[in-house]
């Protein structure tokens, strides 16, 4: 169990209507909901870059397997 610090928030509009919205639809109190949002928030803003695979495309195959494909099928 983590120890806990009481600190005071000021919240914008548009976070506390979600907030609202999240309380209700989970069936969770205001302090869980916004300490498991600060954990997501603060593990994706201190993960590293994203890997990102690329793909390109590099035409038909020259190899014969297409046609030979399409003669079994």
């Amino acid at each position: 169990m983590f120890r806990a610090t009481r600190i005071t928030l000021t919240v914008d509009d548009d976070v506390t209507a979600l907030l609202k919205r999240l309380r209700k639809t989970r069936g969770t109190n205001l302090k869980d909901l916004i300490n498991e949002a600060l954990r997501r928030g603060l593990r994706d803003m201190t993960a590293g870059p994203k890997q990102r695979a690329c793909s390109y495309a590099i035409g038909r195959s020259r190899s014969g397997t297409d046609s030979q494909y399409r003669q079994h099928w």
